[in-house]
């Protein structure tokens, strides 16, 4: 959860919706298991459609895939429907904070609830907008590359031999 970028999406989403989440509702148990579930479930489907691809540039041992399927000691489609059982539980979680436990704290606080959720519907925009580029980007979409060596800017010297 905390190297992957979703957490940084998560403080985005301020400045995009032009919502600053009060203090008391970002220290609030709803609100943080809301952006757990949300890093979870982001990062854990990352991890399927990155699986292929990382395992043939040779990192895919710390894809949570390969972690999953060495700890269960399961078959790789076994891994993945797994995985995708806890996802959807992240997703499930992550409506029932959003919709149902946050709206008890923001009556509590007497925190107006039109900006929250504002950012609230954007957390779950992003949570399915993320979803569908990772299936369609080429990043994970396209053939695995073929290294020849070192490329880019300065490495022209490389390839004089």
């Amino acid at each position: 959860r905390d190297v992957g970028g979703a957490q940084m999406m998560t403080c985005l989403l301020e400045h995009d919706t032009g919502v600053e989440v009060p203090p008391q509702i970002v220290r609030s148990r709803p609100f943080k298991a809301m952006l757990d579930c949300f890093c979870d479930a982001i990062d854990l489907q990352n991890d399927i459609v990155s699986y292929r691809r990382e395992v043939a540039l040779g990192e895919g041992d710390f894809n949570g895939v390969t972690v999953f399927q060495r700890a269960l000691d399961l078959s790789l489609q076994d891994t993945v429907d797994t995985i995708n059982t806890v996802i959807t539980g992240r997703v499930n979680s992550l409506s029932a904070a959003a919709d149902d436990d946050l709206p008890v704290v923001l009556n509590e606080t007497g925190v107006c609830p039109t900006g929250v959720g504002t950012y609230v519907d954007a957390v779950k925009t992003m949570l399915a907008g993320a979803y569908a580029w990772a299936l369609h980007s080429p990043r994970y979409n396209s053939e695995i590359p073929v290294l020849a060596g070192p490329n880019g800017l300065g490495t022209s010297a490389a390839r004089l031999c």
